[in-house]
């Protein structure tokens, strides 16, 4: 990450702890780091529990997410209807 951020001025904007409920679970984190002036973006994905040297990483050059400007809708909860 701090050759990301010393090379390309990347720097982490969202984080997402990814698993399931099973007990032998792995638990992933997905990091995106972005440089919307370059632009650039690249997603880290490593083990929750362990270091960043045991890390997948993926460069997409030329790209970064995208604002669309749209409201997140209220939560839904189990058993919701419309009705």
């Amino acid at each position: 990450m701090i050759t990301l951020l010393h090379q390309y001025a990347e720097v982490p904007k969202y984080s997402v702890l990814i698993g399931t409920d099973s007990k032998e679970s792995q638990k992933l984190t997905l990091h995106i780091l972005e440089n919307a002036n370059n632009p650039s973006s690249t997603f880290i994905i490593h083990n929750a529990t362990g270091t960043l040297s045991q890390s997948c990483v993926f460069f997409s050059a030329q790209d970064v997410l995208h604002d669309n400007g749209s409201q997140s809708l209220p939560a839904k909860k189990p058993g919701d209807t419309d009705a």
